[in-house]
């Protein structure tokens, strides 16, 4: 959509063709045109300022103009300010008042946001990005309720829009509602098959269905649309790794961290997938990567942990895994893995112990069970660890080792 002024009307600014120049003709058109390259359009529009020559009539779409442009870099500070000057020259504009309702509602000014779309929808009550940029703020205070009728309500208006598809996939996702964000993830494709970040939530929406496969199908369409796409490459990666195929995996998460060094989530995965490949010592490497720019990371922390206790050194394993605890002494899995380290140096009452804190803290942990029985054993507690193994079992490890002790003792 375009929002610049025609040479005609500009002439009747008192702005003559000749006076114009050719320059100020292509600026004009490039300031104006929404689909142009944001950076493109700011850097036209301050020309335009500079410039002395727009009538002010002129002006509040210009700055209009440039706001816009500022949302789509993400400069919502700046966007803010320019739309502000818009609308202080014309309080009526709604379309200034749609993208600062947009701009407010990207900085949590969530009030302010829908203070001015509810302006904007009295002036224009059939443009769907107002209901669509409202519909954001109500998500954003929790409204769910009010943010899918104002979805509901851009799409009776503009079945068309992608983004009013897109939006309500997403808030179908944020609600659990999975089947339903599917399809409205595949609407929006079919009205914009190049829409990367439909692929990349139609993805994860996926993977949360347990459907790995149209997960990597969809990752890697967002990749071939952008080759660049880190989030694509990085989930797909993860989502390979659950599939077991690790060599893949890898090759992602490599993949990502050459398009970012400084992504310090991709080395958290690889981290996980090299533990999967038993390769003990890469896997420490990577969560020493993540300790490097946050050292305070408990999951990384009980991550190494864990890394060091398989490849048997226990001190190291303890070390991390004590001081996960202090981080973060509200998760079983530390719990559990720090338990297994103590049992591993044959202090199986210390052991026993954190099993005990993990179980407390999720009464359903079959590997907490399965890890306690064991110290009950060493403890001369059979009666207990049948017991333990028994929920074990009961709570889904159908493990190898868990099977033999029931069907040892007649369990099973």
């Amino acid at each position: 959509m375009r929002y610049s002024l025609p040479v005609a009307f500009l002439a009747m600014l008192g702005l003559t063709a000749p006076a114009l120049g050719d320059e100020f003709e292509t600026r004009m058109a490039t300031c104006g045109d929404a689909a142009a390259v944001p950076d493109a359009i700011v850097e036209a529009c301050s020309w335009l300022f500079d410039s002395g020559r727009l009538g002010r009539y002129a002006i509040p779409t210009t700055y209009l103009n440039r706001g816009s442009a500022y949302i789509r870099l993400g400069n919502y500070e700046q966007a803010l300010d320019d739309l502000g000057r818009a609308l202080a020259r014309n309080p009526g504009m709604a379309r200034a008042l749609v993208k600062r309702g947009i701009a407010n509602s990207y900085t949590g000014r969530n009030i302010h946001a829908i203070r001015d779309l509810d302006k904007a929808i009295g002036i224009r009550p059939s443009d769907p990005e107002a209901f669509i940029g409202r519909a954001q703020a109500y998500r954003n205070q929790g409204d769910m309720d009010r943010a899918r009728s104002d979805l509901d309500r851009a799409i009776k208006l503009d079945p068309d829009n992608a983004d009013a598809w897109f939006n309500r996939g997403s808030l179908n996702k944020a609600v659990g509602d999975y089947q339903t964000a599917v399809a409205d993830y595949s609407k929006t494709l079919e009205l914009r098959p190049d829409y990367e970040e439909a692929y990349v939530n139609r993805a994860v929406v996926y993977g949360l269905l347990e459907e790995p496969d149209k997960a990597v199908a969809d990752y890697s369409k967002a990749i071939e649309l952008r080759p660049g796409a880190l989030v694509a490459r990085h989930n797909r990666g993860v989502t390979y790794g659950k599939m077991g195929e690790i060599d893949r995996s890898i090759a992602d998460l490599d993949k990502a961290i050459e398009l970012d060094s400084s992504y310090t989530l991709a080395y958290f995965s690889r981290g996980h997938a090299h533990m999967l490949a038993k390769r003990y010592d890469r896997a420490i490497e990577d969560y020493g990567q993540v300790l490097a720019r946050a050292p305070g990371h408990a999951d990384a922390l009980r991550s190494r942990g864990a890394a060091y206790l398989a490849a048997g050194d226990i001190k190291r394993a303890l070390e991390d895994l004590d001081r996960s605890v202090e981080i973060e002494p509200g998760n079983p899995e530390t719990y559990v893995d720090r338990g297994r380290a103590r049992l591993a140096k044959g202090d199986a009452q210390a052991a026993l112990n954190d099993f005990d804190r993990a179980i407390r803290r999720n009464p359903e942990h079959a590997g907490a069970f399965a890890a306690r029985a064991k110290a009950q054993e060493k403890l001369k507690k059979p009666d207990a660890a049948l017991a333990d193994y028994e929920r074990a079992h009961e709570l889904g490890d159908k493990s190898e080792e868990v099977v033999a002790k029931l069907k040892a003792a007649g369990k099973l």
